[in-house]
Formats: structure tokens, C-alpha cells, sequence
């Protein structure tokens, strides 16, 4: 027989009174194949549903009159049910056992709730359905003006583009971060050009006279260049190390200062390059401290040097331009673009070097540019998601058709979005470009949903009353939506305890958009579904509604018949009730689905767990073709990952001795650290002015003798009379030359006279490529560092934060993933049997760990972003999971598992398979993305997709047909079965 005839699907076709099959009523003891009977009309108007049911064993209530008028086809007795309206029965008989069984009374508990909830939904969507679709206009458009209303927030959003949201503000570094921030402010921006000689034969690279001038040139036009405001690097808009700009020079890293005399100065007109290599070298050779270059491999890149130490030459040149954080914002941006395009400018005229720039805000501008240039794959995914909506829905007629229906979707997600950011703009919340992914899990909410209404909707029969077909699909499936959204949205809620700003978030904007995305399907999209039901009836056009069809209509059982039989011929559905739901229910499909699935579980988990990658680089992100990417390869290429670390010193009191021996201790230890860069000619100022105390302020029999830099025992005495750092700062020349002034942070003038110190700053170069450990390895030394000294200290740089979040990236996805599951298993006790509960949990679970072992194999780390998609997993799992599973357990209880899984997988389960493919379409066109994030999105979304619909559509049905028949029936513990299915009666 051919597995696709329909020639035996006459009897499955939709009767002129039912909606499609929902099991009689059954004796306990006999469990009847679904059936459909009544004898309701169009005309007969909408009635009060019936609630939940209960099958009493030992007695049987009789019918009452209007029943019986209403079900002629036969008595009670001989459907095997009895009914007793909306009132669960009272059992004329005890059980003494179950009184004083516990787990008796726990179960009857249970069964009580979930009779009560199902009543309320039941009854409640019933109302709520017919309400809506008796006055769609009032509906649609006052739930329309609502949702307007709260997306005027918009205009009080505020995105937050600050790298520190995807770091956690629970741990020390984001904690020293910002006490530093509070002592010595906001770290300036930067513009940063690299001038290179790309010949790596040459020995003396970019060090000769004539790739040196012409780099000297560079470094003379970016100084002084001239933006659109009429300001210029030099002296408008650098950096200083004090207030005087007659006193101190910019802040500027570089070579060329070297070739300044002994002043120091950063303008180009002070330097002069000598006219040969000799005496190039010989110049830097014989640099000193004053002259602003203590660590020659810090601005020269790729150094070679002489059996001397001495330098023979160097590859790469560094100049580093430090931005005033006095200056506007626009004009930092606007020289920073300037400087980017006037570098590309200079680099075609250059014939002897190349130079490639940076500026701080390229990352930022670099990664919008990627996002937008790929968000023509963001829309074609859209378009396809609603050409598939559009096919599913589509009867190939010009009036049965659904074309404009299916865009209805575009706008709940639309205003379920306006809405979750209009209130974060109201109340203040601060969104991120994470929050946006949000509208691919809407995506799959929205078009699950609206699958699900319309299925149940074309599963009654075509001449009843539109407002009761609409009321009466509504109460089908309406508990299922409000499951399903309910876990979702408490998933995300749970998900935004976590310590990441940017999944906070996402966590709370996604949640909010859930909420209204099935309030705005029942209020929004019912109303369009009557409209567009009204619109067919009237022989409208789909696509030119204003256009009546000249074909008439025909009304009669007869195409009543035919267009529930163009319903049953969806190819979806035949495959799911011709082959796959036979296979799967078949007798030894479900121990080995489930066999299956739990090897495959083991195998992903221990895979995933042992070889899953966790790094993390917003770099990575970035188009191939990227500048950036281009500079920071370079960068690293010439001069190795090289980053300041500060050691911050909390008040101390630089006066007494105890606090010179730990600028003395702190010194040995830091120079000890086998990541810094050394210099010979500048050393930490700490062991400046300990030997300073020791030689001019100390009074002890030691004195004149104190070194600290040659790790001298005997303490210092201090000596009352005088001031001694004060006096270090004048005899440095601190206050004239400005050079460590940054260095510190004064107080208020005492009464004595005296400045305390409030803050003090050392920085010192590290290596990050020299292989000395891990990043989380260098910043436990650097801490240790800081230990037992006379005042508190910290060791930070940047990169803490990234090592700290690395370390802790572990325990941040167990609690997202941990509390989101622990949501799902809490609703579910309110809507599910307990065992239901427990499974519905542990493939949510599974779809996770699998995921997570796709992400080893498929090279997607473990890190901050990927915390976000596995939120979205567990949000798109229980989609899947959840439909199916509340389909099962709203079937009647008097029947067996089987075909209650049965019943579910030919009805919703077709909507969940349609819901999957339409996701699965959509991402398809992410895979060619030129931005990485958006390539791991779709590699993220398509394993959640898949793994979430093979579990919720194979393993959760085999493993409920697995589990013994009582932890799958829900009855009261004494012989009441539950049955929940909708009324014969509407």
C-alpha cells in the first residue's frame, strides 16, 4: 500500500460538528480509538466549554437534559464516559489506605491543582477567544494604540557600547578598575601608527637614514594636522602630564624623541635626524632618561642588537598619540577618524617604509560596520522565514489563500521588540548590541504560536461560526502558549541574576519581548485571523482584499469537506501521521529512541566538557578583510602583545619608614617578575625615592649608606624635621617637568601644610607573548606582588578583566544554565504530571549538554557571548519540548500512553515541526555572514534547533512511553483519571 495514499484518510478527515480528534471519553478499562461525534451547527451559537473531567470508577453521573439534547447520537453509557459538567465528582466511597498514604495525599494534591488550572485556562481562554473574535477591530487596534504607547520609550533608550558590560562587576579586577578609574580618571583615548619596513632582509630595517626621515615625516604631519573644527593634535587636543603646556610636552610614545637634545620635548621642530645610519644608532645608543624612551623595545619593534647589547637595527617604529579627556567627545571622534584617513593618505606617497594607523574607536566603528553590512543576511533570513510561513499557510487559491495573514508575524515581533525596548527607555534600563539577537528566539515564538492557532482553528469544521471556531482554538491550545511562554519567560527572568551586564540585558529585554509576544498573538493576531476568516467568507481577494472574487463561493458540507481534506494533505502533516508517528510508536521505537538518545548524551557531554574551547577576543569578530584585524597582526608581529600594568598604592604614608621599606620590597619584587620589560635608565620611582630617603632624610648609624635597589636590610629612621617626599618631588623635578605628576593623587592641603598622598600609580611593560604562563598566571604573580606591604596595593591592567571573566566563565554558565532549568521545572509541576515535569527538565538539560559538545566539534568557544546563546537554547528547547509535552498530558488519562502521544504528535506536533523548519530557513543564510558572530550564531541557532526538535519530537514521546503507565496517568491517588480534553460542547 502506498504509505502516501489518502484513500484511508477519509475517516480522519474533519466531521461537519468536532474539531480534529480528541479521544472519547473512555472507561478506564477500555481505551477507544479517538472518534468524533455531536450533532453542532454553525447557528447554534457559542456555549460555556466544559472544564476538566473526572472518570469516577465506583459510581457514574447521569447526564442532565441538556446533554442528552445536545449528544442525540448516544447515551453516556454507551460512549463509556460520565460527566457531571464543570463540577469534579464526590466519591460516594473512602479509602482508608489513601488517607493515610502520604504519597496518596501528595498525588491527590497534584491532581487537584492540575484539574483546577486546566479548568481556569480552559474556561478563560474559551472567554477570552470569544470576546476577541466577537469585536476584532476594538481588540486589535486598542492593543495596536497600547503597544505605540509604551514603544515611544524608544526615545529614551540608551545603548551602552562600553566593553566593561561583558565583564563581571563581582570580582577584583573590575573592582581595581574602578578605584583606579576614581584615583587617576578615565584612561585617555589613543591614535596609534606603526611605520615599518616590510623588507626583512635589511639589517638595519626602519633604523636607516631614509625610512627613518620619511617615518620622521609622518610623525611630524600627525602631530600637527588640522581637523575640520580647526584643531590640531599639538597643541589643542594631546594629553599632558601637567596643566602648563610651556612646561610639559604631549604625551606622546615614540623614538623620535631621541633625537631632541636632552629636553625631552615631543614636537617635531625640536628633533633633528642624523644624516647617517651611524650616527642614528650611536644617537639612540647613547640615549638618557630625560628624553622620554626608557624601554627601546617598547617603540621599536623586531630590535637586533650586537654581541654588546648594543642596537643594530629594528624593523618597526611606534608612535603612540595620547588624547586629552579634557577634549568633547565630537572632537576626539573627529580626529580620530582624521587621523585614520590622513594616515591612509600619507601611506601611498611613502617609498622607502609603509605605516598602518589605529585609533581607539576603530573596534567600536569596525564592528557596527560588520553588523550592518551583514544585516542583508538578517533580512533575506526574514524574508525566507515568512516565504515558508507564507507556503504552510497558503492554500494555492486567491481566496482561501493566507498570504497577508502570514505577515502578521513581522508585526508581533515588530511591537513585542518596541515594547521591550520602550520600556527599558521608561525605566532606564540600558540595552546592548546583545539584546538585538533577541529577535531570533521572538522569531521562533511567534511563528510556533501562530502555527499552533491556526492549526487548531483549520482542525474545526469550516461551516461553524467563525467567533466560535476562533474561541474554540484558542481554549485548545491557549494553556499550551501561555506553558510554553511562561517557561520562557521565567527562564530568561531567572537567566538575568547573572553577573554580566550585557546577558543582564539581553535576559531582561528578551523576557519582556516573550511576555508580549503571546499577548499580542491573542489580542493582535486572533483579531487578523477573524478578519481574514470574514474576508475569505465575503470572496475576498488575499492579496487585494478590496477586490471581490467574480467565482462564487460554494457553502455546503460538501466543500466544507474538501477544504479540511487540502488541510490534511500538508505534506508536513502526512509525513508526520503516515510514517514517522507509526515509527516511532511502534513497539520497540521507543526503548530504542531513548537507548539511543542517552549514548548520544554521554558521548556529546563528555566530549563537549573535555575539549570545548574558552577563549574569547572581540578582535576575532571582526570581517577578514578587517584594518583593524591588519594592524593589531602587525602589532603583535613586530612588537609582541605588549600591555602597561599598574601597581596602585591606596594611600600611602610616604614619610614613614615602614612605607619606604615596601616601595623598597615592592621594587625587588616587581623587577623579580619575569614578564616585565626592564629599563636601565628609569627605574620605579619607589626605589627613586628610597634611596632618596635613605640619603637625605634618613638619621640612623646607617645613614649615607642606605640603597634599596641594593637590598640593604636596616630600616631608615625618619627624621621629624623634614618633609622628605616633598622634597623628592623638587629635587626629581616632578612639578617642573611634569613627568610623573600622573603618578599620583594629592589631597587637600593639611593644617600643617603638608599634601598627603591619596594614590599612587607605578606602571611598568609587560610581555603577554614571552610564554610565561597563562594571562590568569601573570596576574597572580603580579597580586602576590603587592602582598604584605606596609599599605594596601593593587596589580591591575585591562587584561585582568578578560583573565578574571576566563577563570570564572565555568560557574557563569552552570548558574545561567543551572537557574533557567531550575525556571523550566518549576512551571512545569504547575502544568505537567510530576514525572512529566522531571522529563520535560532533563531534555532541556540534554538539548544543552549536546549543544555544548556540537560546539567542541564545531570550534565555538565557551565564553561570554555563548552564554547568551545558551540562554536562547534553553529558550527555543522548551519551545519545542514544552508544546508536545503539554499536547500529551492534555490528552484523556483513560488512555493509553501511545495514543495519547498519538494524538499529540498528528495535531501540535505538526505545528512544532513547522515552527522548526521556518527557524531552521531563516538561519540558513546567517552561515555566510562575513562577521564571525554571525556565522557562530547560526551555528549556535542551528544545533539549537535541531537538538530541541529531534528531543522534544523523539525522545520526550519515546521516554513517556517508556515510563511505567502510573508515572505518566495522572489521577488522585484513589482511582480518578484525569481528562482534559476540550468539551464535545462549545
Amino acid at each position: 500500500m502506498d504509505p502516501w495514499s489518502d484513500d484511508e484518510d477519509d475517516a480522519l478527515l474533519i466531521a461537519p460538528e468536532q474539531p480534529l480528534p480528541h479521544p472519547t471519553l473512555a472507561d478506564n478499562d477500555k481505551h477507544s480509538a479517538p472518534t468524533r461525534n455531536g450533532t453542532e451547527t454553525a447557528d447554534a451559537g457559542p456555549a460555556e466549554p466544559q472544564g476538566a473531567r473526572v472518570i469516577n470508577e465506583a459510581t457514574s453521573t447521569a447526564p442532565n437534559e441538556a446533554e442528552g439534547a445536545e449528544h442525540a447520537q448516544g447515551k453516556p453509557e454507551d460512549r463509556g464516559d460520565s460527566m457531571a459538567g464543570d463540577r469534579l465528582p464526590t466519591t460516594t466511597h473512602s479509602h482508608p489506605r489513601a488517607k493515610r498514604s502520604t504519597l496518596r495525599w501528595l498525588q491527590h494534591s497534584i491532581f487537584m491543582v492540575h484539574v483546577r488550572v486546566e479548568q481556569i485556562l480552559q474556561k478563560g481562554f474559551y472567554a477570552i477567544g470569544l470576546q476577541v473574535a466577537s469585536d476584532p477591530y476594538l481588540y486589535f487596534f486598542g492593543c495596536f494604540a497600547l503597544c505605540a504607547i509604551m514603544t515611544a520609550g524608544i526615545v529614551n533608550m540608551t545603548t551602552d557600547n562600553d566593553p566593561m558590560v561583558w565583564y563581571p562587576h563581582k570580582t577584583k579586577a573590575y573592582e581595581d578598575a574602578q578605584w583606579r578609574e576614581t584615583m587617576f580618571g578615565v584612561t585617555n583615548n589613543t591614535a596609534t601608527a606603526i611605520g615599518y619596513v616590510p623588507d626583512l632582509n635589511s639589517t638595519i630595517g626602519v633604523l636607516g637614514h631614509l625610512p627613518l626621515t620619511e617615518l620622521f615625516g609622518v610623525y611630524t604631519l600627525l602631530n600637527n594636522f588640522t581637523i575640520g573644527s580647526g584643531q590640531s593634535y599639538s597643541p589643542d587636543l594631546c594629553s599632558r602630564s601637567c596643566a602648563q603646556p610651556v612646561r610639559c610636552s604631549c604625551n606622546v610614545v615614540s623614538v623620535f624623541p631621541v633625537f631632541s637634545g636632552l629636553t625631552g620635548d615631543t614636537t617635531p621642530s625640536s628633533m633633528t635626524i642624523p644624516p647617517t645610519d651611524a650616527q642614528i644608532l650611536q644617537r639612540i645608543r647613547s640615549r638618557t632618561a630625560f628624553q622620554g624612551v626608557p624601554i627601546l623595545d617598547a617603540v621599536l619593534g623586531n630590535v637586533t642588537r650586537n654581541a654588546a647589547g648594543e642596537v643594530t637595527g629594528a624593523n618597526a617604529v611606534l608612535m603612540q598619540f595620547e588624547i586629552s579627556d579634557m577634549v568633547s567627545r565630537e572632537s576626539q571622534d573627529e580626529f580620530q577618524n582624521s587621523f585614520r584617513a590622513t594616515c591612509d593618505r600619507i601611506n601611498t606617497q611613502l617609498v622607502h617604509s609603509q605605516v598602518i594607523c589605529s585609533t581607539a574607536n576603530e573596534l567600536f566603528i569596525e564592528t557596527n560596520n560588520a553588523l550592518a553590512d551583514d544585516n542583508l543576511y538578517v533580512t533575506v533570513a526574514v524574508l525566507m522565514m515568512l516565504c515558508y510561513v507564507s507556503i504552510v499557510l497558503a492554500r494555492f487559491d486567491l481566496v482561501d489563500s493566507r498570504y497577508l495573514l502570514s505577515l502578521a508575524i513581522i508585526l508581533i515581533i515588530g511591537l513585542a521588540l518596541g515594547v521591550a525596548f520602550g520600556l527599558a527607555g521608561y525605566t532606564g534600563l540600558v540595552a546592548t548590541q546583545c539584546s538585538f539577537l533577541a529577535v531570533f528566539i521572538l522569531f521562533g515564538l511567534g511563528v510556533d504560536d501562530m502555527f499552533l492557532l491556526v492549526d487548531a482553528y483549520d482542525r474545526f469544521h469550516a461551516t461553524q461560526d467563525i467567533t466560535v471556531r476562533c474561541a474554540q482554538a484558542c481554549r485548545e491550545v491557549g494553556s499550551s502558549i501561555l506553558f510554553t511562554s511562561l517557561t520562557t519567560f521565567l527562564a530568561l527572568l531567572v537567566g538575568s541574576t547573572i553577573d554580566l551586564p550585557a546577558v543582564q540585558s539581553f535576559c531582561i529585554t528578551t523576557a519582556v519581548a516573550v511576555a508580549f509576544v503571546f499577548s499580542i498573538t491573542i489580542f493582535m493576531f486572533v483579531p487578523l485571523l477573524v478578519l481574514n476568516e470574514r474576508r475569505i467568507a465575503a470572496n475576498r481577494y488575499d492579496i487585494a482584499p478590496c477586490f471581490v472574487s467574480s467565482r462564487p463561493r460554494p457553502k455546503t458540507e460538501a466543500h466544507a469537506a474538501a477544504v479540511a481534506k487540502r488541510v490534511e494533505q500538508n505534506l508536513v502533516r502526512r509525513f508526520m501521521r503516515k510514517l514517522y508517528v507509526p515509527s516511532l510508536t511502534y513497539k520497540w521505537s521507543p526503548p530504542v529512541v531513548v537507548v539511543g538518545f542517552l549514548v548520544m548524551f554521554a558521548a556529546m557531554g563528555s566530549y563537549g566538557i573535555q575539549n570545548v574551547g574558552k577563549h574569547f577576543n572581540a578582535f576575532d569578530y571582526l570581517p577578514d578583510g578587517s584594518e583593524l584585524r591588519q594592524f593589531i597582526n602587525i602589532e603583535r608581529g613586530y612588537f609582541g602583545n605588549v600591555i602597561d600594568l599598574d601597581f596602585l598604592l591606596e594611600h600611602p604614608e610616604l614619610n614613614d619608614p615602614a612605607a619606604v621599606t615596601s616601595l623598597c620590597t615592592l621594587d625587588s619584587r616587581v623587577n623579580a617578575l619575569p614578564f616585565v620589560l626592564h629599563s636601565d635608565l628609569m627605574p620605579f620611582w619607589g626605589g627613586l625615592y628610597a634611596n632618596y630617603y635613605g640619603h637625605i632624610c634618613a638619621t640612623s648609624a646607617a645613614h649615607g649608606g642606605w640603597n634599596c635597589s641594593a637590598g640593604t636590610t636596616a630600616s631608615p629612621l625618619a627624621d621629624p624635621s623634614h618633609d622628605c617626599f616633598q622634597e623628592f618631588i623638587t629635587w626629581i623635578g616632578l612639578l617642573d617637568s611634569g613627568r610623573l605628576t600622573e603618578n599620583f593623587r594629592f589631597g587637600g592641603l593639611t593644617a600643617s601644610g603638608e599634601l598627603p598622598v591619596l594614590a599612587a600609580k607605578y606602571t611598568v611593560l609587560v610581555n603577554l607573548t614571552n610564554g610565561f604562563g597563562s594571562n590568569a598566571d601573570i596576574m597572580r604573580q603580579a597580586r602576590n606582588a603587592t602582598a604584605g606591604l606596609a599599605f594596601p596595593a593593587r596589580a591591575f591592567t585591562v587584561d585582568f578583566l578578560a583573565s578574571e571573566r576566563s577563570e570564572i566563565t565555568d560557574a557563569l554558565s552552570c548558574q545561567a544554565i543551572s537557574s533557567t532549568i531550575i525556571a523550566v521545572f518549576v512551571v512545569s509541576l504547575f502544568a505537567l504530571s510530576p514525572a512529566e515535569a522531571v522529563l520535560i527538565t532533563i531534555t532541556v538539560t540534554m538539548v544543552v549538554v549536546d549543544l555544548i559538545g556540537m560546539m567542541a566539534l564545531w570550534d565555538v568557544d565557551l565564553n561570554v557571548t555563548s552564554i547568551v546563546f545558551l540562554c536562547l537554547a534553553v529558550g527555543f528547547s522548551v519551545d519545542y519540548a514544552a508544546h508536545v509535552c503539554k499536547s500529551i498530558s492534555d490528552q484523556d488519562h483513560t488512555l493509553d500512553i501511545v495514543e495519547r502521544v498519538r494524538v499529540a504528535l498528528t495535531s501540535q506536533g505538526v505545528a512544532v515541526l513547522h515552527a522548526a523548519l521556518s527557524t531552521l530557513v531563516a538561519t540558513i543564510m546567517l552561515s555566510v555572514a562575513s562577521s564571525l558572530g554571525f556565522r557562530i550564531l547560526f551555528r549556535l541557532l542551528f544545533g539549537t534547533v535541531i537538538f530541541g526538535v529531534l528531543h522534544g519530537l523523539m525522545f520526550l514521546p519515546a521516554a513517556l512511553m517508556v515510563l511505567p503507565r502510573s508515572w505518566t496517568r495522572l489521577d488522585d491517588g484513589v482511582g480518578h483519571a484525569y481528562t482534559a480534553g476540550p468539551d464535545s460542547e462549545a
